[in-house]
C-alpha cells in the first residue's frame, strides 16, 4: 500500500476523533454551566468577603487616626498630618452648625443633616458613617462623623474621607467581575463599571437576617449570572451601619470559565480517543523540534513563576535570616541597619525605606538613614528630629500609622526628597523606650496594603529584636571600659590604649606625654552638698577637659578626682605644657551645683615616653609622682617627672603608714593655746591641738599628718583621741584649782556626718562629768553649707544641749548670709590669713571690719586667730573684737607649761601685759 496514502488515512481518522470528541463536549455544556455555577459563585463570593475586610479596615485607620487628633493637644501639628492621608477635608461642627476647619479648603461640605448629631459627644457609639451622592465616574463621598469631646469640651469631629484611599481597593483584582458597594439603605455608593442589576438588589435586600455572605444567582435579559456579597466588620465604636460589597460577574464570565474546565465533564469514551488522536497525529513527521540531522532537541523545562506576594515573603524571610546571623555574631548596629535597609523595598514592597536611630543621650536628636528603589546607595547619617508631639503619636500606634511624607515630622522630609508621598511609620522598642523609627515610604496614589503593612511590622519587629542584642552587648561593653558617671574610659579601657600607644611610639620612635591630673580641694564639693554635687562637678570637669583635647587624644577618669590625659605623638616640651596649661586655666573656673558655687583647681603631673618609663606602670607612675609634686609646690600647676620625686612621694607613703600605729604608740599629743578675751585681758578657754612627734623623723606638722588622716580614714580615731584627752585634761586642771570657762575641739565633717555624734558627745559629757557649756566644738566653714537634714539636726540638737559651737577659719570657705543667718552657732573665728595682713594695703581691714559687723548683727561672738603684734591686737579691740588667740599671747603649750602659764597670768584690761610663757617672757 502507498506509504502516503497511508499517512492520510491515518489522519484523517485522528482528525475524526477530535470531532466526536467536541460533539461531546458539546452535549456536556448545560450540565457544565449548572455544575460551575456554584464554583463561580463562591469564587465572586470569597472576592466579597477580601474587598469588604479590606474596605473594614481602611475605615478602621481612618477612625484611628481621627481619634489621634481629637486627643491632640492643642495646636500639635502632628497628630493632624497624621489624618491627611485618610481625608479631604477635616474640622470640628458643634451642635449649632459652626464648623472650625483642621485641613481642608474652606466651606467644604462637612456640615449638613447628620443623624444623632445633636447628641452629647462622647456617647456611645462614637462614630458614624455616611455617603453622599456618588462622584461623577468614581464612588461616593464618604462622610464620617465622630461624636467626641473636641478643644471646648463638646462638638463632633467631621471628615470628608479620600476617596482615593477609600475606594481603590474594592476596584482591584476583579478579573472581569463588576462590583458595587451599598449602604444601610440599598442605595449605591460605588460601582466599578457596570450598575448592580434590579434583581441582584432584590437578593441582597431580601438576604437581611442571613449570614453576613453568601452567592447569588439570577437570569437577566435570558442570560445567567452569578455573584457574591459580603458586608464589612466595621469597628464596635461605629454607628449601626450596614455596608454591603456585590461581586458577580454575566454569562459571557460563565461560559469562559465553562470552557475553561469543560474537560471535567467529558464522557469516559473522550478521554480514551483524545489522547490517540493525539500520538496518532505525533507519530507521522518530523518533529518540529528536530534538527536536519535527525538528532531531537529537548526543550528546556521552565520553572512556573512566583507571584509577586510569594517574591516578597521570600525575599523578607532571607532577608531577616541574615539578620538573626548578625544578631548571634554580634553584630554592630550599623551592621545590622545596612541589613535591614538592603532587603526593606523589595520584601516590604515600598519605594523608599528609612531607619530613624534616636541618639543615646538625646531626647529628641535622631539620625535617619535612608534608600530608595533603583538609587543609589545613600548610607549618609541625616540629621533629623523626633519631637515630643511624633512620640506620643508613635506611643499611641505601636502598630503604625500612614502620614503624608514631610507633614508630620522633620525626619521624614528626607523620604518626600525622593519621591515618597505617603508614609508608613512603624515604631521600635527597646527594654520599653522608643529607639527607632522603620518608616517605609510609597509614591503618589500608592498605599500600602494589608500584606505589606503586616511585612514592614515584622521588619520593625527583627529591627527591635537586633537593636536589643546589640545595645545590651554595647551597654555590656561599656560598664566594663566605662566610667558610669563621668562617660569616660576607665582604668581598663586607659590600659589597652596605652599598651596600644607604646606599641605604635615604640615602630615610629616617637614620643607621648601622660598626664596624671587631680582636682585640688574636692573634698569640699563633698562636704558643702554631698556626693551628688561631687558627681557633678566630675562631670563638669570631664566636659571642659574634653573641649581642652584633640580628636585622637584620650582622657580617662582614673578613680576618685583623678583623671588620665594621653596626648599621643606629642613632645614633652612646649606642645604638652601648652595643653597641661589649658586644662589648669579651664579647671580652675567656678562650678556650679545647685545653684551653688565652688572654686577649685588642678594639679598636673607630667611623664614623657620613652625618657620617663618603657611600660604602661612606669609611665603612670612617674606621672602620679609628678602629680602629688604640683600638689606639695602649691598646687593650681603643671610639674613634669624627675627622679627626685620618687623619694618624696615614698616619703608620704611612709608618713601614711606610719600614722596608723602613731596612736598605738602614744606618738600623739595635745598642745594647747590660750584664748584671751581683749577688754579684760582674761584667759577666757584653751584651743587644744594635735601633735605628733615621730621617733625617727621629729615633729610632723599639723597641716600634713591631718591631710593624710583625712584621706586614710583615721580622722575619727584621732577625733576621739583629742576629745578623751583634751576633756580629761580638763577635769585634772579644775582638780587642781585652775579654772578655765572652757575648752575648745576641732571636729571633723566625717564625724558630724556620723549618725550617732550626739550620742558621743553626750557620753564624752557624762563620762567626764563636764557642763555642756564648759565644750566647745570648732567646726569647717563649709560643712555649715551641706544641706542634709541629718547634720543641721545635729547641729541644732547640740547647740540646745548647752555645746557651744565655732566657725573655725571664718572668710576662706563658701559661707553666704542665708546660711549664716539659719544655722546654730556661737562663735566666728577669723582666719589668720586676715589678720596677718592688717595694716597693709590688701584690703584686710575691711574685711576684718565686714566680718565684725556680721557678727554684731548675728548677736555672735568673734575669735581672732594668728595675732602677733600689738598692731594687730589695738586695731581688733577698737573694731569691737571680743577675744582672740596668738603668738602675742602664747604659742600652742604641752600641758605642763600651759598649767605653769596660766598660774601666772595676771589679766591687764586694754594695754599690754607679760605673760609668763613655758621658758621665756613674751610682750602680750
Amino acid at each position: 500500500m502507498n506509504t502516503r496514502f497511508l499517512d492520510s488515512f491515518v489522519r484523517r481518522g485522528a482528525v475524526a476523533l477530535l470531532v466526536l470528541a467536541a460533539a461531546l463536549t458539546l452535549a456536556t455544556t448545560d450540565q457544565a454551566r449548572r455544575m460551575l455555577g456554584v464554583k463561580a459563585g463562591s469564587a465572586a463570593a470569597d472576592l466579597a468577603r477580601a474587598h469588604a475586610a479590606a474596605l473594614a479596615d481602611r475605615l478602621a485607620a481612618a477612625e484611628r487616626a481621627l481619634r489621634l487628633v481629637q486627643t491632640a493637644p492643642a495646636g500639635d501639628g502632628a497628630y493632624a498630618a497624621a489624618a491627611l492621608p485618610y481625608v479631604n477635608a477635616l474640622a470640628w461642627v458643634d451642635a449649632q452648625g459652626n464648623t472650625r476647619m483642621i485641613h481642608g479648603p474652606a466651606g467644604a461640605p462637612l456640615s449638613g443633616p447628620w443623624p444623632g448629631a445633636k447628641q452629647s459627644p462622647g456617647t456611645p457609639p462614637t462614630a458614624e458613617l455616611a455617603f453622599r451622592a456618588p462622584a461623577p465616574g468614581g464612588g461616593a463621598e464618604g462622610m464620617l462623623l465622630m461624636r467626641l469631646a473636641g478643644p471646648d469640651g463638646s462638638g463632633n469631629l467631621v471628615a470628608q474621607l479620600n476617596n482615593n484611599f477609600l475606594w481603590p481597593m474594592p476596584l482591584a483584582g476583579l478579573g472581569g467581575r463588576h462590583a458595587c458597594i451599598l449602604d444601610d439603605t440599598d442605595a449605591t455608593v460605588m460601582c466599578s463599571a457596570a450598575p448592580l442589576p434590579e434583581e441582584a438588589r432584590r437578593q441582597v435586600i431580601a438576604a437581611r437576617g442571613t449570614p453576613s455572605s453568601g452567592i447569588l444567582g439570577w437570569d437577566a435579559d435570558g442570560a445567567s449570572a452569578l455573584g457574591g456579597r459580603a458586608q464589612p466588620s466595621l469597628p464596635k465604636s461605629f454607628a449601626p451601619t450596614r455596608l454591603t460589597v456585590v461581586v458577580w460577574e454575566g454569562s459571557e464570565s460563565l461560559a469562559s470559565t465553562v470552557a475553561a474546565h469543560a474537560w471535567r465533564f467529558v464522557p469516559a469514551i473522550f478521554l480514551v480517543l483524545f489522547p490517540f488522536a493525539l500520538i496518532i497525529l505525533g507519530r507521522r513527521g518530523p518533529s518540529p523540534h528536530a534538527e536536519p540531522g535527525g538528532a531531537t532537541v529537548r526543550t528546556p523545562s521552565v520553572a512556573p513563576a512566583i507571584a509577586p506576594p510569594q517574591q516578597r515573603q521570600l525575599k523578607a524571610m532571607a532577608v531577616m535570616a541574615g539578620i538573626d546571623r548578625a544578631i548571634l555574631s554580634r553584630a554592630h548596629a550599623g551592621r545590622l541597619v545596612d541589613l535591614v535597609l538592603d532587603g526593606a523595598p523589595e520584601a516590604i514592597g515600598c519605594d523608599v525605606a528609612a531607619i530613624t536611630l534616636l541618639e543615646r543621650h538625646e531626647t529628641t536628636q535622631a539620625r535617619t538613614f535612608v534608600v530608595a528603589v533603583g538609587a543609589p546607595k545613600d548610607r549618609t547619617a541625616h540629621r533629623s528630629e523626633l519631637d515630643g508631639a511624633v512620640r506620643r503619636m508613635l506611643a499611641r500606634e505601636p502598630d503604625g500609622c500612614l502620614v503624608e511624607a514631610g507633614a508630620a515630622a522633620p525626619f521624614l522630609k528626607i523620604l518626600a526628597a525622593r519621591g515618597a508621598h505617603n508614609v508608613l511609620v512603624l515604631p521600635v522598642f527597646v527594654d520599653a523606650g522608643l529607639t527607632a523609627v522603620l518608616s517605609a515610604g510609597f509614591a503618589a496614589g500608592t498605599l500600602p496594603d494589608a500584606t505589606t503593612r503586616l511585612l514592614a511590622r515584622d521588619f520593625a519587629d527583627r529591627l527591635g529584636v537586633a537593636l536589643t542584642a546589640a545595645a545590651h552587648e554595647s551597654d555590656l561593653y561599656r560598664q566594663v571600659n566605662y566610667d558610669p558617671t563621668t562617660a569616660l574610659p576607665n582604668q581598663r579601657l586607659l590600659r589597652e590604649r596605652l599598651a596600644q600607644e607604646i606599641a605604635r611610639a615604640q615602630r615610629e620612635a616617637s614620643e607621648f606625654a601622660l598626664m596624671f591630673v587631680d582636682l585640688d580641694q574636692f573634698k569640699k564639693v563633698n562636704d558643702v552638698g554631698g556626693h551628688q554635687a561631687g558627681d557633678t562637678v566630675l562631670e563638669q570637669a570631664a566636659r571642659r577637659m574634653m573641649r581642652c583635647l584633640r580628636a585622637e587624644d584620650v582622657l580617662a577618669r582614673f578613680g576618685g578626682d583623678e583623671f588620665v590625659v594621653l596626648l599621643p605623638a606629642i613632645a614633652k616640651g612646649t606642645n604638652a605644657a601648652r595643653v597641661a596649661e589649658k586644662l589648669v586655666a579651664t579647671l580652675s573656673e567656678p562650678y556650679v551645683t545647685a545653684g551653688q558655687e565652688h572654686f577649685l583647681g588642678a594639679s598636673i603631673g607630667i611623664s614623657v615616653f620613652p625618657q620617663d618609663g618603657r611600660t604602661s606602670e612606669k609611665l603612670m607612675r612617674n606621672a602620679d609622682f609628678a602629680m602629688y609634686r604640683a600638689k606639695t609646690e602649691g598646687r593650681g600647676r603643671y610639674v613634669f617627672f624627675d627622679e627626685g620625686m620618687n623619694t618624696r612621694v615614698l616619703d608620704r607613703a611612709g608618713l601614711d603608714r606610719d600614722l596608723r600605729t602613731a596612736l598605738a604608740n602614744g606618738e600623739l599629743t595635745l598642745a594647747y593655746q590660750p584664748q584671751i578675751d581683749l577688754a579684760t585681758g582674761r584667759v577666757t578657754g584653751a584651743e587644744a591641738l594635735a601633735r605628733w612627734q615621730h621617733p625617727q623623723r621629729g615633729a610632723i606638722p599639723p597641716d600634713v599628718f591631718i591631710e593624710i588622716a583625712e584621706q586614710s580614714n583615721l580622722i575619727e580615731a584621732i577625733g576621739q583621741f583629742v576629745r578623751e584627752t583634751a576633756c580629761a585634761q580638763y577635769l585634772a586642771w579644775q582638780a587642781r584649782g585652775l579654772v578655765l570657762p572652757r575648752i575648745a575641739l576641732n571636729v571633723s565633717s566625717r564625724e558630724v556626718r556620723r549618725a550617732d555624734f550626739v550620742e558621743q558627745i553626750q557620753a564624752l559629757l557624762a563620762a567626764h562629768g563636764m557642763r555642756p557649756l564648759s565644750l566647745e566644738l570648732e567646726i569647717t566653714e563649709s560643712l555649715l553649707l551641706d544641706s542634709a537634714d541629718s547634720v543641721i539636726a545635729t547641729l541644732r540638737t547640740l547647740h540646745e544641749m548647752g555645746v557651744r559651737l565655732a566657725i573655725d577659719d571664718f572668710g576662706t570657705g563658701y559661707s553666704s548670709m542665708a546660711y549664716l543667718k539659719n544655722l546654730p552657732f556661737d562663735v566666728l573665728k577669723i582666719d589668720r590669713s586676715f589678720v596677718k595682713d592688717l595694716g597693709t594695703r590688701d584690703g584686710s581691714e575691711a574685711i576684718v571690719t565686714a566680718i565684725l559687723g556680721v557678727a554684731r548683727g548675728l548677736g555672735k561672738d568673734v575669735v581672732a586667730e594668728g595675732i602677733e603684734t600689738e598692731e594687730q591686737r589695738a586695731f581688733l579691740f577698737r573694731e569691737g573684737c571680743e577675744a582672740a588667740q596668738g603668738y602675742l599671747w602664747s604659742r600652742p603649750l604641752a600641758p605642763e607649761a600651759f598649767e605653769t602659764m596660766l598660774r601666772g597670768w595676771v589679766a591687764v584690761p586694754h594695754r599690754p601685759v607679760l605673760v609668763h610663757s613655758s621658758a621665756r617672757l613674751v610682750s602680750a
